[in-house]
């Protein structure tokens, strides 16, 4: 057996390496873009939704100190910051409370993630305004976004982000009046990885232990 086990070195690394690879976390492909929530979904796990619901009074609204923590994300801004009732202006967004900057030109929200591979939201103006809204993630992925939709007409637009690396905040720079935002339901989540890449790691598995029974079994 000494014969054959007279440089195992190689061997060992190329197992480490592979072994390094299967129990590293998971990750997706760099800087995906999602303006499905359905499909978002289906690509992260573990999500956490912070929906701002019950925080006001119906009809009314909450100015936050920023900053501010809803349920492990730290929402910080320059402008201020409110959740507000969609009672307050008197329209029937059906998914209760959203998250407003104002008094500042444009509005900037950076908020602090726990270390994530994924965030989203849904996002548009109070009556009706397109944007722009601009996103910067932290690995350094920027893109600017309009909405078709705005919490008066009960439809708000959703954009999601998958990360090869983690995430520890998401930066968004808004529109003040007369444009107005709104921000709800935003979610952060890890990336699943893609059927592929779980075969890959499994066949990379079934190699190293099958090389380690040859050796052992000579």
């Amino acid at each position: 057996m000494s014969g054959n086990l007279k440089h195992p070195l190689p061997f060992c690394l190329a197992a480490l390496a592979i072994l390094a690879v299967i129990f590293a976390p998971a990750q997706s492909k760099a800087d995906t873009v999602y303006t499905s929530l359905s499909s978002f979904n289906a690509a992260t796990s573990g999500n956490t939704t912070i929906t701002f619901n019950g925080i006001a009074a119906p009809g009314g609204f909450v100015a936050e100190t920023s900053p501010a923590t809803f349920a492990g994300a730290t929402f910080s801004t320059t402008s201020s910051l409110f959740v507000i009732d969609p009672g307050f202006y008197g329209f029937s967004y059906s998914n209760g409370g959203f998250l407003n900057a104002d008094f500042q030109q444009p509005d900037v929200i950076t908020v602090t993630l726990p270390s994530v591979t994924a965030v989203g939201f849904d996002f548009g103006g109070l009556f009706g305004a397109t944007g722009p809204y601009l996103v910067t993630l932290s690995d350094g992925f920027s893109t600017s976004l309009s909405s078709s939709g705005s919490a008066a007409s009960d439809n708000l637009s959703f954009v999601g982000f998958t990360s090869s690396t983690p995430l520890t905040s998401i930066t968004l720079t808004l529109p003040d009046a007369p444009e107005y935002n709104a921000i709800d339901n935003f979610v952060y989540a890890s990336a699943v990885p893609e059927p592929g890449t779980l075969i890959l790691l499994a066949t990379g598995l079934l190699g190293v232990a099958g090389g380690i029974r040859r050796r052992l079994q000579n």
